[in-house]
């Protein structure tokens, strides 16, 4: 390999560094409850575990279907009782429901 060939070679990824990376408050990027909504998303997808039926109309998770985390009271805390695992449908359904979009509208 030349030098040119070497300049442009991607570095392998050290697994051994991203281990002992600070995560939560440990983290100085850490925000906490002042984490944006995509953000907290993110946090959820990673520490719940995802429900086998839709929490609403009990459609099986058989990954035909997608499936969201849905915030029942749009506060966004990081409770689990205050979010369900529904299927999309379900989850645009209760959004219209409780005024957070409008019927037709993307949110």
């Amino acid at each position: 390999m030349t030098d040119q060939e070497r300049k442009y070679t991607k570095p392998k990824f050290n697994s051994g560094w991203f281990k002992h990376q600070k995560t939560g408050a440990e983290n100085p990027n850490w925000k906490g409850n002042k984490a944006k909504h995509s953000g907290l998303h993110c946090w959820i997808r990673e520490h719940f575990t995802p429900e086998s039926k839709c929490e609403i109309c009990k459609r099986d998770n058989d990954g035909s279907t997608l499936f969201d985390w849905s915030n029942k009271d749009h506060k966004y805390s990081r409770d689990r009782n205050d979010w369900q695992h529904v299927c999309r449908k379900c989850h645009i359904n209760y959004d219209i429901k409780h005024n957070v979009v409008k019927p037709g509208r993307k949110k």
